[in-house]
């Protein structure tokens, strides 16, 4: 059954080849309302995967690459920074980068904490796209050498997709 139209869809008249000044009552049954579902069928497949670097006291990028044969759905992305050393000053961010490694687009960005020690600092990304064989995910950090180092992880809720 139509629903009613409850106000005046100005944009789904032209949509619709409907004159202006006239408003329908209901919706046709042809325009039917949509609902996204590539998230419902993926849902089972959905996984973490993760990599790591320990000890960095410098400028850093943890790499999670797509493998060959598979494409990605991604569903979010988080870069997660242990201190190991008190008073270390960190910057983390997370994204994405193409084949080459030269396009990188960030997602998410923390501006430069001083922790103390034993403190965890992250940043996540909700970024729902696909990505092909090749492509990468990456945690950048940069940490004030003279304060200290830290424990560096990309982590990224996925779906593996098989290519055809």
């Amino acid at each position: 059954m139509p629903g009613l139209i409850q106000r005046f869809p100005g944009a789904l008249l032209p949509l619709l080849s409907i004159k202006e000044g006239e408003t329908p009552r209901t919706l046709a049954d042809v325009v039917l309302p949509s609902l996204e579902m590539f998230q419902l069928y993926t849902a089972e497949r959905l996984e973490v995967v993760a990599a790591n670097v320990a000890a960095i006291s410098a400028v850093q990028v943890v790499l999670l690459p797509v493998p060959a044969g598979e494409f990605w759905y991604v569903h979010s992305l988080q870069a997660v920074a242990s201190t190991i050393t008190v008073g270390s000053s960190v910057k983390l961010s997370c994204g994405i980068t193409d084949r080459a490694g030269a396009n990188v687009q960030s997602e998410a960005m923390l501006a430069p904490v001083v922790s103390i020690a034993g403190e965890l600092f992250s940043v996540q990304a909700q970024i729902e796209t696909i990505l092909p064989p090749g492509f990468n995910l990456f945690a950048s950090t940069l940490v004030d050498p003279g304060a200290g180092t830290l424990d560096l992880a990309c982590r990224a809720l996925i779906a593996r997709l098989q290519s055809s």
